[in-house]
């Protein structure tokens, strides 16, 4: 995030800081800065809007799309976007990837299991369908 006057700009995690980019091009790939970016796509499994109230990016269908989640590991950052809406949100990871059934947030300072939750999106609890979820602050 960055900051000019009064307005606030959102935008994609740097390779390197830009004071230290060079004027003249490099072939190759640049070095890793070690942050994440998870596609959070929206629909009767998940809503962005139960992500941002109790704190957690998910994925499920499959492990195409639960993968990146099994990487993330507390204190990584993560960019999330909402396809077709774009960046919605930058956090830092604060538990491992897990199951819906086994998940949990902290509501007023105690663990509150994920099935006790009020959520928006009809069909998360849906046991044709595996949810997995990383806790995120």
């Amino acid at each position: 995030m960055f900051q000019d006057g009064n307005r606030q700009y959102l935008t994609r995690a740097w390779m390197n800081e830009p004071d230290a980019l060079s004027v003249e091009p490099k072939v190759g790939r640049g070095q890793w800065n070690g942050e994440f970016y998870v596609s959070f796509g929206e629909g009767s499994h998940r809503r962005w809007k139960d992500a941002k109230k109790y704190g957690f990016v998910s994925a499920g269908g499959g492990d195409w799309y639960v993968n990146t989640l099994r990487t993330l590991q507390p204190d990584d950052r993560v960019w999330v976007n909402v396809p077709r809406q774009g960046y919605v949100g930058v956090g830092i990871v604060t538990a491992p990837a897990a199951h819906r059934d086994e998940f949990e947030v902290h509501l007023n300072g105690m663990p509150t299991p994920f099935s006790d939750l009020e959520v928006e999106a009809p069909e998360v609890f849906n046991h044709d369908h595996e949810e997995f979820f990383v806790a995120v602050n």
